[in-house]
């Protein structure tokens, strides 16, 4: 019988669930083919113009409808995320654990290969002229500070320009105090930072102009260290998001993650607010060179997605009605709409065009399901009242009295929602019902009809031998 009373509520409605959605979203008549007189209809059920029965059937669709909307968006993050969606900040977290692990083997790595240059026997050799050249580039990256500020800074850069030989073992020597010097939260740091960056510049030109010679062992371990850090600059050190999300800084006397909390670090991509993201300045670029460190099919890139997907969904929560949190796809696809115009490259980094595309198709159904056509509502609720009222006098509309009156509410509320769907002027006229004073209103507990048969469309007669619908029940 439950199975029966839900397919003939379906037939009536004209329910459709077919729409190309992970979890399929069901459909009214009136939301699927846009008709504001249908829509009125189902709306004034819901609201319980045509009876409790109705309005609690219309009810348990809407939240069925609900569980839908709800089901897709978990449906969709799951998709994207390749997995169970992380919780808020955990995507995020997950990429920067990632690349801080993969900068501490990239690290060690480093130091394993200049380790072991140093330790060779021979040394790799610039030719003597190359001792200005290097000097000189370094001096010039430093030229605004002033010597006796940050004197440490230019002796380190003197000892490059003493003598006649320059080795690679002397450069990193220099280079050793740079980093040394960078420790500090003073001028002196800063200066530091600028020298040892022009010097890795001009090392890595000299390795490119093929400038080191002398014993090959060593010139090969020279070479193999001088490669392996030049990977690692490129890497965590190109002043982007990678570089902030793997930063180190000395604490107590250690080098740590300046993001150590996970937290931080979302907020730092993302911002704090659920949509901060959008318009975040260069924040595209960096997902693009993101991607491509983390792997397009890895696990925390997928998460991190996962994660935007679910902001960007947040936004469809509502107020709340009939007692549980509605989803609104208005205000959803309100959400992906600007976050696509306004980032568009940003979305094309985050998510295939397939993805988008089922993105697209939720949003428009979510929003044509969660808000009703221009003359499809009854804000006002004048109409609901007229309504109930007329639904106790259809079993008995065949009195000539009683047909009147019914004949006169049911053409003003049918011309109220024919005015709403045609004309703004009349978009939220009340629809007030006539007086039904005196005997009709002794008429108010007869019971009204099944309301499947109510939104399709068909007026059931009268009941035959004089039978009221309560003995028929």
């Amino acid at each position: 019988q439950v199975r029966q009373g839900r397919n003939a509520r379906e037939a009536a409605l004209g329910i459709v669930a077919n729409n190309e959605l992970p979890v399929p979203l069901p459909m009214t008549r009136g939301q699927r083919t846009g008709q504001p007189g249908q829509q009125l209809t189902e709306n004034l059920m819901l609201r319980g113009a045509r009876g409790s029965a109705a309005s609690r059937q219309m009810r348990g669709f809407v939240e069925e409808q609900q569980q839908s909307l709800r089901g897709n968006v978990d449906a969709i993050a799951a998709n994207v995320t390749g997995g169970v969606p992380p919780e808020r900040g955990a995507g995020v977290a997950g990429a920067s654990e990632r690349l801080n692990t993969m900068y501490d083997r990239a690290d060690a790595g480093v130091n394993r290969a200049y380790e072991a240059a140093r330790a060779s026997t021979g040394d790799a050799i610039l030719p003597p002229g190359e001792r200005a050249t290097a000097s000189s580039r370094v001096r010039e990256a430093v030229a605004d500070f002033d010597e006796i500020d940050v004197a440490p800074v230019f002796r380190a850069i003197d000892r490059i320009g003493d003598g006649n030989a320059i080795t690679a073992r002397n450069l990193f020597a220099e280079r050793s105090r740079f980093v040394a010097l960078q420790k500090g939260n003073d001028r002196t740091a800063v200066a530091a930072g600028r020298a040892k960056r022009a010097l890795d510049g001009y090392i890595d030109e000299a390795l490119d102009r093929n400038l080191f010679s002398g014993d090959a062992a060593a010139v090969n371990l020279w070479r193999e260290a001088i490669s392996q850090r030049r990977d690692f600059g490129r890497q965590f050190e190109a002043g982007d998001l990678i570089q902030k999300l793997t930063q180190r800084v000395n604490r107590g006397g250690q080098m740590q993650t300046n993001l150590i909390d996970p937290g931080d670090a979302a907020n730092y991509v993302l911002g704090r607010a659920d949509m901060g993201f959008v318009g975040k300045q260069n924040l595209n670029r960096d997902l693009e060179r993101l991607r491509g460190v983390l792997g397009e099919s890895s696990g925390e890139w997928n998460a991190l997605r996962g994660e935007i997907f679910q902001r960007v969904a947040s936004q469809g929560e509502s107020g709340v009605e009939f007692g549980q949190r509605q989803f609104s796809g208005v205000k959803f696809q309100k959400a992906w709409q600007d976050f696509s115009r306004k980032d568009p490259r940003m979305a094309s980094a985050l998510f295939s065009e397939q993805e988008r595309a089922q993105i697209d198709r939720f949003a428009s159904l979510a929003a044509r399901v969660t808000n009703p056509v221009k003359g499809g509502d009854n804000p006002s609720n004048t109409a609901v009242a007229a309504m109930r009222l007329l639904g106790n006098l259809r079993f008995l509309r065949g009195l000539p009295f009683v047909k009147e009156f019914a004949t006169e509410v049911e053409a003003q509320v049918s011309l109220g929602a024919a005015r709403a769907a045609t004309s703004p002027r009349y978009a939220r006229a009340p629809m007030t019902a006539p007086d039904l004073s005196g005997p009709a209103r002794a008429l108010s507990s007869v019971s009204r009809p099944a309301a499947a048969a109510v939104v399709a469309g068909n007026l059931p007669q009268p009941p035959e031998n004089g039978r009221t619908a309560q003995a028929e029940r």
